[in-house]
């Protein structure tokens, strides 16, 4: 459930809280015992992570037999990406009480994957599935599988020559907190989504809101990085934008809003703007056959049907009728009547019972790539690609090194020529805030010939 909660958070860049990441208004050593549990019980429920670690910390340094807290603590770890730390909480875990948290081994032997320690999470696995014939498994069987899959994959790969060379741009694009869903406009405008530590932590920025970002670029260099103001790139001023992209005529570029409803829930939905009369309008909301008051659409891509000009908007949402928690959607767009077709789920031909997200559709090879949780990858998650449209899609295969690693890697997009690609990644050598895998940065690949 954590992850589920934490993904929306930190996957969607669309956190409501006003403040930064390790804030700390309440000091831990002036609170007894029941305060910090009682504290960081809240602050889990107000989606307020990092104050939990920092509560619960202080707790089991005092309770250091509680370890009902100290698993919570490896979760939270976990799922804020903190590898290093969740690894040595799980194993210590295990160690004392494997058999009052089934989940524990298979927890640890994600994070040991994202540590890539991929021979003893393998090991760890397998000794899982073995373990099967005597107890309940604690998790899907497919997707132990396909974890075990994807230990076997990423060994493999270690010493494999790789013709894709990977790029982190440097602090003229990346700075220390997030970057999004970066996209090539054309040879000389970088489009992506961000929102600065320092604008947070100077008070500049009240509300916190992650916006449209360009900044121009020349044989790698980029320079001018700056708020979009600039048509159609619309930045909404009560609320998150992001992951934007063009329709196939270029005659309208569909964006994402996201703030939170009425039962506090953060929702985001797909608006487009449209190029009339030679001006761009503001964007507006697409209607309730995509967009819907109580669950996420985000994160657009537009196809094509079979080489035609029928236009097809993908997306991910967490709407029922899905196979898990964010699924890959589809509207078929009709030009004649300027209207969209109510979302249809893309099928179990790529869609798990975990997370698939940020698709993106090169017309050119018919290929959609996508990132995912629930297929065998190296850890986190790792990005795929099917060939097909709409339902039809050929088996999702992983895309490989240096493109995916044992971190979250998203936002994969390729410029129209498709001798470059971009992709978003906490892999390590990103710029950290607070500790090394904390936060996203963007990176670009370059395919050699």
């Amino acid at each position: 459930m954590l992850r589920v909660i934490f993904i929306s958070v930190v996957i969607l860049f669309m956190s409501m809280q006003n403040r930064p990441c390790y804030s700390q208004s309440l000091r831990a050593d002036t609170l007894k015992n029941w305060q910090l549990k009682g504290y960081a019980e809240s602050a889990v429920k107000g989606g307020d992570y990092y104050m939990a670690i920092y509560l619960l910390e202080a707790y089991i340094q005092k309770k250091t037999r509680a370890y009902n807290e100290m698993y919570l603590l490896a979760e939270l770890l976990s799922e804020t990406r903190n590898y290093a730390p969740a690894e040595a909480l799980f194993k210590k875990i295990i160690d004392k009480k494997k058999n009052k948290f089934p989940k524990a081994e298979f927890n640890l032997a994600k994070i040991l994957k994202n540590n890539e320690k991929y021979t003893e999470a393998h090991s760890l696995l397998k000794n899982i599935e073995k373990n099967a014939r005597k107890q309940a498994l604690p998790v899907d069987r497919q997707l132990l599988l396909n974890e075990i899959e994807g230990c076997l994959l990423a060994i493999k790969d270690t010493n494999l020559l790789s013709e894709i060379i990977a790029l982190h741009i440097d602090t003229t694009i990346n700075k220390s907190f997030i970057e999004f869903a970066p996209l090539q406009i054309n040879d000389t405008i970088l489009l992506f989504g961000s929102v600065e530590k320092e604008e947070i932590l100077s008070g500049k920025s009240k509300t916190n809101y992650r916006k449209f970002y360009t900044a121009n670029s020349k044989n790698e260099n980029y320079y001018n990085r700056s708020v979009s103001e600039t048509p159609p790139f619309f930045n909404f001023e009560d609320a998150h934008t992001g992951n934007g992209c063009f329709s196939i005529d270029g005659k309208r570029f569909y964006s994402t809003r996201c703030e939170k409803n009425i039962m506090n829930k953060i929702i985001c939905s797909i608006h487009v703007s449209e190029l009339k009369n030679g001006e761009w309008v503001q964007p507006v909301s697409l209607d309730n056959t995509i967009n819907s008051k109580d669950y996420t659409s985000t994160q657009m891509t537009v196809g094509n049907y079979s080489q035609s000009n029928i236009e097809i908007i993908y997306f991910s949402s967490d709407r029922p009728g899905g196979f898990g928690g964010y699924d890959i959607w589809y509207s078929v767009y009709n030009k004649n009547t300027e209207s969209y077709t109510e979302a249809c789920n893309a099928g179990s031909a790529i869609n798990t019972i975990a997370d698939e997200k940020t698709p993106f559709y090169d017309i050119n090879s018919g290929i959609l790539y996508f990132s995912s949780t629930g297929w065998s990858g190296y850890g986190g998650f790792d990005v795929f690609k099917s060939q097909g449209n709409l339902v039809n899609w050929s088996k999702p295969e992983n895309a490989g090194k240096p493109i995916n690693t044992g971190a979250d890697d998203l936002f994969y997009s390729l410029n129209k020529d498709g001798k470059k690609a971009f992709l978003i990644s906490n892999r390590k050598g990103s710029i950290p805030y607070k500790h090394d895998h904390c936060c996203d940065d963007i990176y670009s690949l370059q395919f050699e010939k």
